[in-house]
């Protein structure tokens, strides 16, 4: 049988996750979204395997226009990677 005072801390527990429930879904399903005060978006693309370098010379040389347009319209920075370079510990 628990004690009195583990009954106490289980009792507060759950009352504090079934408020904290409540009150999420209250605020999210009764508002409405604010209107961002920015009307920019973000689209970040991650290629597995791709070599920045080479990219960046085949975007010189017009063989990715697209890719091209893309960075020209935003930037393009290489990325780091993990000490472990394979792609599951990398990517997360």
């Amino acid at each position: 049988m628990p004690t009195r005072s583990t009954r106490v801390a289980l009792i507060a527990a759950v009352l504090a996750i079934v408020l904290g429930v409540a009150l999420t879904r209250s605020s999210t399903w009764r508002t409405r979204r604010p209107v961002s005060q920015y009307p920019q978006r973000l689209v970040i693309l991650g290629f597995d395997g791709m070599d920045p370098t080479l990219t960046s010379a085949w975007m010189r040389q017009g063989k990715l226009p697209n890719m091209k347009r893309l960075a020209e319209q935003g930037g393009m920075y290489p990325l780091g990677t993990t000490h472990s370079a394979e792609s599951p510990t990398a990517w997360a």
